[in-house]
């Protein structure tokens, strides 16, 4: 079995930005520096591989939010992307409303 030493400064690598958790794969071993640097940031350490990533929730068309430019669209899809992911938002409806909104106070505060 292949080991690997994962010191202080190459945790983030591990770190599943989802779940704000270190997953140290079989074989993973941590330094005392990079265990306390976990420990000071509050981030969970589970022994296993790390889950596949959450599917996002389709993105909210334009034409929900009313007469939108090309551009916009891909606004649009990141913000709700970052609303699911971000902030566990599961209700379709809330996730269109919330991207709404950010999207139009962005575009009139630009």
């Amino acid at each position: 079995m292949k080991r690997t030493l994962v010191i202080k400064g190459e945790i983030d690598q591990y770190i599943c930005s989802e779940t704000k958790t270190f997953y140290a794969e079989e074989g993973v071993i941590l330094t005392p520096g990079a265990k306390d640097e976990l420990s000071r940031r509050g981030i969970a350490m589970v022994r296993g591989e790390r889950p596949e990533p959450a599917p996002v929730a389709p993105a909210t068309p334009a034409a929900a939010c009313g007469e939108v430019e090309g551009g916009v669209q891909d606004l649009l899809v990141a913000v709700a992307a970052l609303v699911k992911t971000e902030f566990d938002v599961e209700d379709p409806e809330l996730i269109k409303a919330i991207s709404c909104q950010a999207v139009k106070t962005l575009m009139e505060n630009l």
